[in-house]
Order: C-alpha cells, then structure tokens, then sequence
C-alpha cells in the first residue's frame, strides 16, 4: 500500500522554516541553497579546434568536388 503525501505548505510553519533558513544561511551557520534547483555553470567552449576541423573537412570536400568538375569538363 502506498504511502500518503503528509507535507502541508500552506502553513505558517512553512514560512518560518524558509525565513529561518535564510538567516542562518546569511549568518554563515550553513551554506546551502534553499532550493534544490542550482544554476548551471558556464563552461568554456574549446570552439576554435573544432571550428577549425570542420572547416578543413569541408574545405577539402569542396576541393575534391571542384576538381572533378574540372575533369568532366
């Protein structure tokens, strides 16, 4: 048999528990967020070796294609 949801957050309770979080977490007493959510990091792209293999392979691509016309031709 499942259990019952039992939070209730529409209390007062609530509301304390969230404003006494927050002051200690500005006192220093704790040093996590109150919501679970985290925003997410900016990583730094190493673009330009990537950027630089893709257009070397399509450049190479066109290459090939231009001298095949030229043989056709």
């Amino acid at each position: 048999m499942a259990k019952a949801n039992n939070y209730d957050i529409t209390g007062d309770h609530v509301v304390d528990e969230i404003v006494e979080h927050i002051v200690m977490e500005k006192a220093g007493v704790i040093h996590e967020h109150i919501t679970a959510i985290k925003p997410k990091s900016k990583k730094k792209s190493s673009g330009f070796l990537f950027n630089l293999f893709m257009y070397s392979v399509i450049g190479v691509e066109l290459w090939l294609i231009y001298h095949e016309i030229l043989k056709r031709l």
